[in-house]
């Protein structure tokens, strides 16, 4: 009895995992989503201060030829804590809630940002390097990103600001390594409605270029964010 027990159980294990080979060989999104805005905080943050946002964003296809539109409509939240004036932690995630592709699309982001020099300037300076991971059917993939951030003086309780830089992505899929690299252009607004609560509306353009297959866009990404800062 134990035997047939044991055999039933080895047959229900390999049955389950061929299916499960199959489907991760099978069942790959044609296409991953990444959220590219910054949603930078209406002034750099203090040592010990907290920002978090929540919001919707229009996140870009990265192989918007093999699906119905460039963008897809998706959720994001971002949390911030500095540990310093000039040092800051983020964890960002997204989901993609689009019906641009039949599968569950999500991705996740680590950032620093990196001030150099003080809120006595005018004009705050600062980098934000960037790590991403991609997730469609499993982890399929990731990339990275270094945008130069730019804070504006600020008019009454509304900041301006922008940030440029570089970033690649890399998808494996198999035998096959999928990459390609980018600029990405953030032109945004971070209102203070009050001492705790914030408003970030922002555009980002991104030139992206597959060179696994040798395309080229041109995407406009916009975004909207409600954040609480502590």
């Amino acid at each position: 009895m134990e035997q047939k027990s044991l055999l039933c159980s080895s047959k229900l294990f390999i049955f389950s995992f061929l299916l499960f080979v199959f489907i991760f060989a099978t069942g790959c999104p044609p296409s991953l989503v990444y959220s590219p805005s910054a949603n930078l905080p209406p002034r750099p943050l203090k040592k010990g201060q907290v920002h978090f946002l929540g919001g919707i964003g229009m996140f870009p296809e990265v192989r918007p030829h093999e699906v119905e539109y460039k963008t897809a409509i998706g959720g994001e939240a971002t949390l911030r804590f500095a540990l310093s004036d000039y040092f800051t932690l983020q964890a960002k995630g997204w989901l993609d809630l689009s019906a641009n592709v039949d599968f569950s699309r999500y991705g996740f982001s680590i950032s620093n940002i990196i001030m150099f020099n003080n809120d006595k300037s005018p004009l705050r300076i600062g980098i934000m390097p960037t790590g991403a991971l991609l997730f469609g059917s499993g982890l399929e993939g990731g990339g990275g990103a270094l945008p130069i951030c730019l804070w504006f003086p600020g008019y009454k309780s509304t900041n301006f600001y922008v940030s440029l830089g570089p970033g690649f992505g890399l998808r494996t899929t198999g035998d096959n390594s999928q990459w390609g690299w980018g600029i990405l252009l953030n032109v945004g607004t971070s209102i203070l409605v009050s001492n705790h609560l914030t408003l970030n509306f922002e555009i980002s353009g991104i030139l992206q270029k597959n060179e696994y297959e040798n395309v080229s866009d041109f995407i406009i990404s916009p975004s909207f964010n409600l954040g609480l800062l502590f």
